[in-house]
């Protein structure tokens, strides 16, 4: 997240007293300690940190780097007890990787300079450490904005779109201990215009044609048990795309306006996904290939 930021990137080269505690600083491996805050024990090349730990007071970073930054995988402990597992480019977390913050939140996924940023999962929890909530989709600035999907502690689910975190947009909501759901436009967390059509075609099964937002047609079909949820986008010149959300499966499928066959798709384990979707067939989901690997 941003606020972890302005922690990471105080450990660049910094002009200031040094000094090789032991071993080899320039070439090999060693112990240096710069008077402007940190200790660094690893590995050296020309003078410069190649893999290693650097600490500080504030936190203690273990991974590689380059051109004297962290680059590469590495992980980031912070003295609050929250740490971040992943990629770093110029020494902030970006790429791919898990935060574990100490208040029992994490989040999985994609991120950019700091931020979750991407495709991701958001996993709440309360001091007890039971799961409140759990978020996937395409996050922006830490938040879900776009399109996604979220589950709470008692299993209801929303299928939809997103803006700050808020159902906010077309959407889906799922009550699971009711069997029923509304559809419609949700403006924070509330359904506004309830279009929905219950047992359609057949007993558990809902559907929605043809609604209109903002100029775009939206076609929801599903049922109450949070299987085969489909929406099908069309914009203005007929170009489409595809949100596909199954909860046996729980994956989710995600394409681009005018692309809606290639897109990516996510599971609860934050693996990433280039996908291909077919939305007549059983198995709705192809896999093309892995982009991001929970380890």
């Amino acid at each position: 997240m941003k606020y972890l930021i302005g922690i990471v990137l105080v450990f660049s080269s910094v002009i200031g007293a040094a000094q090789c505690l032991e071993g080899n600083c320039e070439n090999g491996y060693g112990k240096y300690n710069c008077d402007c805050g940190y200790v660094y024990e690893g590995e050296f090349k020309d003078g410069e940190k190649v893999n290693g730990t650097l600490t500080k007071k504030d936190l203690v970073y273990t991974g590689a780097f380059n051109n004297d930054l962290a680059e590469g995988f590495g992980v980031m402990k912070y003295k609050d007890g929250s740490w971040f597992e992943g990629t770093f480019k110029k020494n902030a977390p970006d790429g791919y990787g898990t935060y574990h913050f100490s208040n029992g939140q994490k989040y999985i996924g994609e991120v950019i300079d700091g931020s979750f940023s991407g495709l991701g999962i958001q996993i709440s929890k309360d001091r007890e450490g039971r799961v409140t909530e759990t978020q996937i989709g395409n996050f922006v600035d830490d938040q879900l904005n776009g399109f996604g999907c979220s589950i709470s502690y008692n299993n209801d689910i929303y299928f939809g779109e997103f803006s700050n975190g808020d159902f906010f947009g077309f959407g889906v909501y799922i009550f699971s201990r009711l069997i029923t759901a509304e559809a419609g436009e949700f403006n924070k967390k509330k359904l506004h215009n309830d279009v929905i059509m219950l047992d359609y075609p057949t007993a558990g099964y809902f559907g929605v044609k043809g609604f209109i937002v903002d100029s775009l047609q939206y076609n929801l079909s599903g049922n109450v048990s949070g299987t085969d949820l489909l929406l099908n986008v069309i914009g203005k010149g007929k170009e489409q795309m595809f949100f596909h959300f199954d909860i046996n499966t729980k994956m989710l499928y995600t394409s681009k306006l005018g692309t809606p066959l290639i897109g990516r798709a996510i599971d609860f384990e934050g693996n990433i996904y280039e996908a291909v979707f077919a939305p007549d067939s059983e198995e709705k989901i192809s896999i093309l290939k892995q982009l991001y690997i929970k380890e």
